[in-house]
């Protein structure tokens, strides 16, 4: 079922789409003077721009949805929100009636059907698709090549004995000791990040006070965000889904287990208790975890540091939508927080 809130139309090439921004009036007294691509009184959710000559951009939310080029090839970008209450108000950004977007398991798909023959991609958050427009028939100019993820039997177990060091001192450390305060974790956090390039938590705090512009907190917000998020997306004892995995993290955590350094695996501990321990009742925020969900921690950081002996990939027909299963640790995040990107920045002067 479509909504179409905004009242789009389908604009099928790029002559109709420059036709359309051209006899559309700005909304009166607008001060990015935008143009609406369906009813004026929706003009938020849908408009229409021409950054340059050659290019007609569809916009829902003011971010582009479908870009038109001159030549008639045109992009679909994943949506500002990518939710599942987005794709009724979207189907008409598209050219053609026989395309359309769905939500499935968390997942915007792009979708196009001939008569019976349907088939569906996996637009992921900030992905896009590009298109040929011939005629009144879409080519595809990139399609997604899909796979299924599949484990191979107990080779994530074996990779465990590796490991087996830390593993054997962890359970002996739980066993005695599995609460830990807030103040306790807090140092090995801090450590952690700024091995990485990241700041304290203290100087994240300080970047809130009112001497810093909204650009720049807003900056240290998001650098924070991930921060808090290494080495991968599993916190409170569970998966968070829009967190991948940051391999330079996770190899620094790797490389911590794997050494012989007493300071080193009291370090890795409290990061495997703050990701995989549950807040207590204690004033102090502190946090309990069980050997299982400590155990559970360490086995995803290693079935994804070596993902390629864990698992094989079956590739899938065209048109087909991949299971979920195991995806996740093909979730890369590459953030450099600011720190880094200003040393490759001075680097990059003093070569010049």
């Amino acid at each position: 079922m479509s909504r179409n809130t905004a009242c789009v139309h389908r604009l099928a090439n790029f002559e109709s789409a420059k036709t359309w921004y051209e006899k559309t009036k700005p909304i009166l007294r607008n001060p990015e003077n935008i143009r609406p691509l369906g009813s004026r009184r929706h003009h938020y959710m849908a408009t229409i721009a021409m950054p340059d000559a050659d290019t007609v951009c569809l916009k829902y939310f003011g971010q582009t949805l479908v870009e038109w080029r001159s030549n008639n090839t045109y992009s679909v970008f994943a949506p500002r929100y990518y939710s599942a209450y987005a794709p009724d108000n979207m189907h008409n950004f598209l050219p053609l009636s026989n395309q359309y977007f769905m939500w499935d398991k968390g997942r915007m798909l792009y979708c196009s059907h001939e008569g019976i023959k349907r088939e569906a991609y996996v637009l992921e958050r900030g992905g896009r698709l590009d298109f040929q427009m011939v005629g009144n028939k879409s080519f595809f100019l990139n399609a997604p090549v899909a796979y299924n993820v599949r484990a191979k039997r107990g080779v994530a177990n074996k990779l465990m004995h590796r490991y087996a060091d830390f593993l054997s001192w962890m359970q002996v450390v739980l066993a005695v000791t599995p609460v830990y305060e807030g103040e306790e974790l807090s140092p090995s956090i801090d450590q952690f990040g700024l091995s990485l390039g990241y700041r304290t938590t203290e100087e994240y705090s300080a970047m809130n006070s009112d001497f810093a512009t909204p650009a720049l907190r807003e900056e240290y917000w998001d650098e924070r965000y991930n921060r808090d998020a290494l080495p991968f997306g599993f916190r409170n004892g569970g998966w968070d889904s829009s967190i991948g995995f940051n391999r330079e993290a996770c190899l620094h955590m790797q490389s911590m287990i794997l050494g012989n350094n007493p300071t080193d695996w009291v370090q890795a501990l409290h990061v495997v208790v703050s990701k995989s321990g549950r807040y207590t009742w204690s004033p102090r925020a502190g946090k309990k975890v069980s050997e299982e969900k400590a155990f559970e921690f360490v086995k995803h950081l290693i079935t994804y540091l070596h993902r390629d002996e864990v698992f094989t990939l079956e590739r899938l027909p065209k048109g087909t939508v991949p299971s979920k299963t195991n995806t996740h640790y093909y979730h890369d995040v590459n953030f450099v927080p600011r720190k880094r990107r200003q040393l490759v920045d001075k680097s990059n002067q003093s070569t010049n």
